[in-house]
């Protein structure tokens, strides 16, 4: 027995046995792990990735790395990839255990957050006509400024160059201009805050997370008098609560150059047509022998001196950025650093920025969190500009300055011109200017922000924020005694310094609530109070007449006279305090209102006139989620929205509500000298209010064909009224003008944005993105006025071109109709009439000189036969983004376009003309001349009107190659991958091409100030130039 039980005891035991092992067998298989890497298209890894098998609730997270490993039960299992913004992916293993995947971007995600005034809302609740800028397309592209990422990204955005100078800021309109006198420049909020920077240029563009644009009344009524030109909210980076350090290094170098030249006179050609002006000064100089012409053999100077060659150069680029984040459950970190040495294609001109940012997010408890944001940045700028004796840009003399002329005398000192213009006048060369001649401009700014979040109880937050601006400039212009026109003079040198600082201190509290109820009814609630400080003070010294140059600006005590020593100083304040709320209300994410409102109260106005109530309201149907729709499977998204609102604006110049007394040294004799007094300069306005938008908008956004393409449509009209305007006074009120409110302006539009991806595969992708946008913006009324200039008559009568006249475009464009020239003395016989321009009737009435129309035939030219010569904005105007993706390749261009605007040159009434001395149009060659060229329409070579026409009025429509980049991503071995998670080489061209109808550089400048209501004007602008970068990014 005991033999037969031991023998069965042992054969159980191997059975158990033998079941165990091939359970722990299949238990083995079942868990067998699969790893791999997720990246996005650029091959960068991508952290958080939920990893799932299909049809189960089994998933995993990918590191910081964006690696994972699950295991599997089936070798055919089939593995889900999903992340937010980011396609789905789902992929059969097929037996592998190792497995890379890619993620493609999902440019239509409904869940997408999006950025608003004072909060934040998913993409698919938005009611409002808001635009975002897609940063990713944006990482390789070395731009210097934030403003330059948008330029014909954003439908409805139109941003010019007021020059192609490093550092220089851009004019931005959103959906046209709507004031006269006041800015139209959008209101920029950086991290929630108002007014944190005064110029682009103090962000780095790597900071930057998201960008998004508010249009509409809808959006943008909650920041009450500063919305109604558009908001565009920057968003900056912020660390992650993975538990690792992340750090990146990247580093752009390049060169710039100046585009193309322009179609100038060359040496020969100025010299003959010179030799024309001798033959016309007199009678007797047409019979005179060529070799007592001023240039006797024109042949023999070829192309001579070319004076944008010699101040121009190819320019190096730098730019340097480092950063590192991370954090945990509690605690999130950004900090980056940045050098950008941007160098000017004109000589001595540049930019050097150093840019330091810090972020923190600290949780401090279930209930309370707060945190931290600061930029830093030191801007030293070399604007060189110097006078040319017409406070004229100096570059504009490079134009100007005949090329017969070496740009160094025999002794090798710098040539100096004597034109022979404004009684022999000397003048310096643009080469001498830009060497010796020195202007720097020294910004140093700190942008500061805390802020604390209370959550006392479930859907109710609590927040507050303090934040500090603080910007200082320092000027310092130095012209040395050696300049030639100063030498020649024995005026000693010229010194000019100045210091001010704008500071500005926020306080802005929210309350919001957030409930649902019963899964459809969606409430959220808004109530803030703001109160902000803005200071700015300005102190100018300068100094004309000392003789040691090595002083320069240090010590302006040390002029000989101080008779030549000015001092100025300046300081204002300005204060706001502003109410503001929001409510919205969704039903089952079908049918959305929102109303918003804000109360304003600014110092800028009189007492009755502080407060202005600014609201708005908004309804969305999104028709996707009706049931008679959900049957349509090929459409994702179809929402209709409608807003309508008041928006203001207050910017206008401090105190101007207030009377003021102007000091004077000039009156009567009292015990024989002339006491300083003060005399009333400005009456006191106490109507002064604000100007005032109401805009509508009608919006329609489609998504079809599983988010592969997507649409996105407003219509919108804006009426803006109490335009402030300045106005004459009559000569008996002791006053000559006002500001007051009497205009009003309108604007109509339509914008398309539309996403395309093409194609959309494991390795290989191609998306599109195209905006559109059409804007009419007309004057309604100038206080019962026919027109008002812009410039008064001491500009000149070639500024007349400017004017705002009632029913017609805000940027109108105004001059006599060119008639071509007077052939001969017969003609002018039968058609003389009065002359009542600047320049005499006897200049004007001689063969060969312009011939404008009598547009009313009353026998008299003079500014009634001024006629609309077209309309500076463009009719369309957008851009087109193409990505592609093969592999670890990725390709992207971009071009911008316009048209149907018009763009004038005003150097033209002098280098179209030729007048005076200086270089001309190449075009000139063909003046008229009374044996050679009898029949040209071009005026001879001596004319010297300037009066604005037609013939300087040009078609400003343009399509660009903006920017193209290619990058390549590394694949790393598992070894460098412990090291370096990434690593991306680029290359990249910045306005590679330009195809254009203008005879100037470039048809998207004005060189009027980014404030100014004038549009494409081209009086001699820095040239913008064309960059070539080659750029690494490496990411551990």
């Amino acid at each position: 027995m005991y033999q037969n039980h031991y023998f069965s005891f042992d054969w159980q035991k191997l059975l158990f046995l033998l079941g165990a092992l091939l359970f722990s067998a299949s238990v083995a298989l079942a868990q067998q792990a699969v790893t791999g890497k997720v990246t996005d298209l650029k091959g960068e890894a991508m952290p958080g990735v939920t990893v799932r098998l299909k049809n189960s609730t089994s998933g995993v997270v990918t590191n910081a790395s964006g690696i994972y490993s699950i295991g599997i039960s089936d070798a055919k299992s089939v593995l889900s990839f999903s992340f937010l913004g980011y396609k789905t992916q789902e992929v059969a293993l097929n037996g592998r255990t190792t497995l890379d995947v890619q993620l493609t971007e999902d440019r239509a995600s409904l869940e997408d957050v999006v950025v608003i005034g004072y909060g934040e809302v998913k993409r698919k609740d938005l009611t409002g006509s808001v635009s975002s800028v897609n940063i990713k397309d944006l990482e390789n592209l070395p731009v210097p400024r934030v403003d330059q990422m948008l330029q014909g990204r954003i439908a409805g955005a139109e941003i010019t160059s007021t020059t192609g100078e490093p550092g220089a800021k851009t004019s931005i309109r959103i959906r046209g201009t709507r004031s006269i006198s006041a800015t139209n420049e959008p209101l920029f909020v950086v991290d929630g805050v108002m007014d944190a920077i005064d110029d682009l240029n103090q962000l780095n563009p790597s900071d930057v997370e998201s960008i998004q644009v508010l249009k509409d009344a809808s959006s943008t009524a909650i920041y009450g008098s500063r919305g109604s030109n558009g908001v565009v909210l920057i968003t900056t980076k912020s660390g992650n609560s993975s538990g690792k350090n992340n750090f990146s290094f990247r580093a752009d170098v390049g060169m710039s150059q100046i585009p193309r030249y322009l179609d100038l006179m060359n040496a020969q050609e100025f010299a003959e047509l010179q030799n024309d002006r001798y033959y016309f000064a007199s009678t007797a100089n047409q019979t005179k022998p060529l070799e007592e012409y001023p240039y006797p053999n024109p042949a023999a100077l070829g192309e001579g001196t070319n004076w944008t060659k010699e101040i121009t150069r190819v320019a190096p680029y730098q730019n340097y950025t480092f950063s590192a984040s991370g954090g945990d459950k509690t605690t999130k970190y950004y900090f980056s650093a940045n050098f950008n040495d941007n160098q000017g294609i004109i000589i001595n001109s540049g930019m050097q920025r150093y840019q330091g940012r810090f972020n923190l997010d600290k949780t401090l408890g279930k209930y309370v969190k707060g945190g931290l944001r600061l930029n830093y940045s030191y801007i030293d700028q070399a604007v060189n500009k110097a006078d040319v004796g017409t406070n004229t840009l100096w570059y504009r003399s490079s134009l100007f300055l005949a090329p017969t002329m070496p740009a160094y005398k025999p002794d090798g000192s710098f040539n100096d011109w004597n034109s022979q213009w404004y009684s022999g006048t000397l003048f310096d060369s643009p080469l001498a200017n830009s060497i010796l001649q020195r202007k720097d401009e020294l910004k140093k700014s700190l942008s500061s922000m805390i802020f604390a979040e209370v959550t006392p109880m479930k859907n109710l937050t609590i927040r507050s924020s303090l934040s500090f601006y603080d910007h200082n400039r320092f000027d310092d212009t130095f012209i040395p005694s050696t300049l030639p026109t100063r030498a020649s003079k024995n005026t000693g040198a010229y010194a000019y310094k100045r210091a001010y600082r704008t500071g500005n201190v926020l306080n802005e509290n929210t309350i919001n609530y957030k409930k649902t109820w019963n899964k459809r009814h969606n409430f959220d609630a808004l109530y803030g109070f703001t109160f902000q400080s803005l200071s700015f003070t300005n102190m100018t010294a300068s100094g004309d007449g000392y003789f040691i140059d090595d002083i320069e600006t240090n010590d302006l005590t040390a002029i000989p006279s101080k008779e030549t020593l000015n001092a100025t100083s300046l300081r204002e304040e300005q204060q706001r305090i502003s109410h503001l709320g929001r409510i919205n209300y969704n039903y089952a994410s079908k049918y959305y209102l929102t109303f918003t409102g804000r109360a304003d109260a600014a110092s800028n106005f009189a007492a009755n006139h502080k407060w202005g109530f600014f609201p708005s309201a908004a309804l969305k149907w999104n028709i996707k989620n009706e049931s008679f729709l959900k049957k349509f499977k090929g459409i994702n998204e179809l929402s209709l929205r409608l807003s309508g609102g008041v928006s203001g604006n207050d910017a206008i110049s401090k105190y101007q509500s207030l009377a003021r007394l102007t000091s004077t040294s000039s009156g009567y004799i009292f015990d024989g000298q002339i006491p300083a007094a003060y005399y009333p300069s400005r009456i006191a306005n106490e109507g002064l209010s604000w100007e005032k938008t109401t805009s509508y908008n009608l919006g329609l956004d489609l998504s079809i064909l599983n988010n592969k393409v997507d649409f996105t449509l407003d219509l919108y009209s804006a009426n803006t009224k109490d335009l402030l305007l300045t106005v004459q006074l009559p000569s008996h009120s002791g006053y000559t003008s006002r500001i007051t409110n009497i205009g009003a302006t309108s604007n109509r539009g339509v914008e398309l944005t539309v996403n395309t991806d093409n194609i959309s595969r494991p390795k290989f992708s191609w998306s599109t993105t195209f905006t559109f946008a059409h804007n009419k913006q007309m004057v309604d009324d100038i206080g019962g006025l026919d027109r008002i200039s812009v410039y008064n008559n001491a500009w000149g009568a070639q500024y007349m071109m400017y004017g705002y006249v009632k029913d017609r475009p805000l940027n109108a464009l105004w001059g006599m109709q060119y008639g071509g020239v007077w052939k001969s003395q017969q003609e002018i016989d039968q058609n003389k009439i009065d002359k009542r321009f600047a320049s005499s009737a006897v200049s004007y009435y001689s063969p060969g000189r312009q011939r404008y129309i009598d547009q009313n035939q009353d026998g008299i030219l003079d500014n009634n036969d001024l006629v609309y010569l077209g309309n500076a904005d463009p009719k369309l105007y957008g851009g087109i983004q193409n990505s592609f993706s093969l592999y670890k390749v990725n390709f992207s261009f971009y071009l911008n376009y316009s048209l149907g605007g018009k763009i004038y040159n005003p150097i033209e009434t002098f280098m179209g003309t030729g007048t005076y001395l200086s270089n001309q149009f190449r075009y000139m060659v063909n003046a008229w001349h009374p044996v050679r060229n009898p029949t040209s329409d071009y005026p001879r070579a001596d004319s010297k009107d300037d009066i604005p026409n037609d013939r300087f009025v040009h078609n400003a429509s343009f399509l660009r190659l903006k920017n193209a980049t290619i990058s390549y991503n590394f694949v790393l071995d598992k070894m460098t991958r412990n090291a370096v998670k990434s690593l991306t080489l680029s290359v990249s061209g910045n306005n590679l091409y330009l195809w254009k109808y203008y005879n100037g550089y470039d048809p998207e400048v004005s060189t009027e100030s980014e404030g100014s209501t004038i549009r494409r004007m081209d009086n001699g602008a820095y040239p913008a130039s064309r960059t070539v970068t080659f750029s690494a990014e490496v990411k551990f």
